[in-house]
């Protein structure tokens, strides 16, 4: 076995020989120590085919020259020649080569930080920490101490309950949970619970103060619904102290809102021409790097929109990396007159008053009613609506 290793790797040949001399070229070669094998005759070419190392092939001139057969090589077996071959195409083994390198060299580097189970804390301010302590995206991963991370991560933030940071393949893990909540900080200042606009008060629940107002009352903007004063009456029923305190309850006003909105029937509105032009910038810290087309001009474009997309580039990396890609499309456009029909006009009033309506519930507003009546005068469409709401009163003074 070890012998056609030793073959393979030196390389051997397929040897044809003309049938007329053959036998005594062979007989000459096995004298002299050239070891032929797998000999065999084809009958149809009257050729004899025999396999030989390469070393032994060049010992064949003399004998050839001496018997007049003249030995031709078919085929070329074994390592050497396959290397031999392997060198016509070395561009392409280096290429190789560089590629397994560039593999190898990047395995072995994070090249990505996810950080989950925040909620306080943001990702980037843990980013930014992690950069502070030399951990970022493209770091080699072998100089990561997974322990002594999640020692410092708990030490820097106290209200982190537990950690864990994990490297698999070429990522980091950071996995947090915020169980020490921060306290927050209560105002002890003595303040009265006012009304914020006017009502009726549906329902009043105190905890701290006195109730100046009942459910049912009628309150006006500014009036007092809680007071800060709250009297101490002994056993005679006399005041014997008066405290002021900060007022604390639950008081729901119902009031009622006027809306009105107008919009004009001739208005100008905006053409695509569909001409168009796109840039492209490349954003590398402070420098800024254009690439557009030059051949289409911008400066003959009087009104034009912007629309862009793109952002950071790789931003599961880290902070050390601030390279941004957008895309900017300048798109002509030309304003024409035009007028509102009716049914047009009704669409966007009410989109409006639904608008106006969720910023009244992102103010604390709720159980809201009303619906928008649409009128057309003096050349606008008017909209008009009633809105009956609940609110809980939430200003002191």
């Amino acid at each position: 076995m070890i012998h056609r290793i030793m073959t393979w790797c030196a390389g051997y040949v397929l040897v044809r020989l003309p049938g007329a001399q053959a036998e005594r070229f062979v007989n000459i070669c096995r004298a002299k120590g050239i070891v032929w094998w797998g000999l065999r005759w084809q009958q149809d070419q009257r050729m004899v085919y025999g396999y030989l190392r390469r070393s032994d092939y060049y010992k064949l001139r003399p004998i050839a020259a001496k018997t007049g057969v003249f030995p031709l090589v078919r085929e070329r077996i074994g390592g050497y020649f396959w290397l031999r071959r392997g060198m016509a195409r070395a561009s392409f083994w280096c290429g190789l080569l560089c590629f397994l390198g560039i593999l190898f060299f990047m395995s072995g580097r994070i090249w990505g930080i996810e950080v989950s189970g925040q909620s306080y804390h943001t990702r980037e301010s843990i980013l930014k920490y992690l950069e502070s302590e030399n951990v970022y995206g493209g770091m080699s991963g072998s100089g990561i101490s997974c322990g002594e991370l999640e020692t410092k991560l708990r030490k820097k933030y106290p209200d982190i309950g537990w950690v864990s940071v994990e490297k698999s393949g070429s990522k980091l893990y950071v996995r947090l949970d915020e169980v020490l909540l921060q306290k927050k900080k209560t105002n002890k200042t003595p303040k009265s619970l006012v009304a914020q606009e006017d009502g009726t008060v549906l329902s009043i629940v105190t905890r701290t103060g006195t109730a100046k107002v009942r459910a049912g009352d009628t309150v006006r903007k500014g009036q007092k619904l809680i007071s800060e004063k709250v009297k101490i009456i002994g056993d005679n029923e006399e005041v014997v102290q008066k405290r002021h305190v900060r007022a604390a309850g639950t008081v729901v006003v119902q009031a009622v809102q006027h809306y009105e909105d107008e919009l004009p029937v001739p208005y100008r509105k905006q053409k695509l021409t569909g001409k168009q032009r796109a840039l492209y910038q490349i954003c590398i810290g402070n420098h800024n790097l254009f690439v557009y087309n030059p051949l289409k001009s911008l400066e003959s474009y009087e009104k034009y929109d912007i629309i862009r997309e793109g952002g950071r580039l790789c931003p599961f990396l880290s902070c050390r990396f601030p390279v941004f890609v957008w895309k900017k499309t300048f798109r002509e456009v030309c304003a024409e007159n035009g007028r509102y029909s009716p049914e047009e006009a009704a669409g966007i009033l009410q989109d409006r008053f639904d608008y106006y309506r969720l910023q009244m519930r992102d103010n604390g507003c709720y159980d809201l009613e009303g619906e928008l009546s649409v009128k057309e005068r003096n050349g606008s469409f008017y909209g008009t609506a009633k809105i009956i709401y609940s609110r809980k009163q939430t200003q002191y003074r």
